[in-house]
């Protein structure tokens, strides 16, 4: 299989699949690759909860990674029942590459929100 590399990690070609018969997607709800590199979504190659830009400028692309403006910008990722999370564990691997701490220095790396 041919990989991008990216802040020297390598990343799966776009078009990957979930291998299911692998133990660690036991329990697996969603898995975004961040490897598109242009357009306004994030493709979960797990279940289909794709995910759509938000914020007055949306995220960047730069070299296959996404900036955030540390503002508005956002990854909305839908609302179906087995994503909400409603009172179950969550783990979460991301390679973060922080520019500060955000937010009034409160850096948000995953965030649920009613919206309201």
């Amino acid at each position: 299989m041919s990989r991008n590399r990216s802040w020297g990690k390598v990343k799966p070609t776009v078009g990957s699949r979930v291998n299911w018969g692998h133990p660690l997607t036991k329990g697996l709800t969603a898995c975004w690759l961040i490897n598109e590199g242009s357009g306004g979504f994030l493709r979960d190659i797990a279940k289909g909860h794709h995910g759509t830009f938000s914020g007055a400028s949306a995220p960047l692309w730069v070299r296959k990674t996404l900036l955030f403006d540390k503002v508005d910008d956002l990854v909305n990722c839908g609302t179906k029942a087995d994503i909400l999370l409603y009172n179950k564990s969550l783990s979460v691997v991301a390679f973060i590459s922080p520019i500060d701490s955000g937010e009034g220095t409160i850096g948000r790396i995953i965030s649920k929100s009613s919206g309201t």
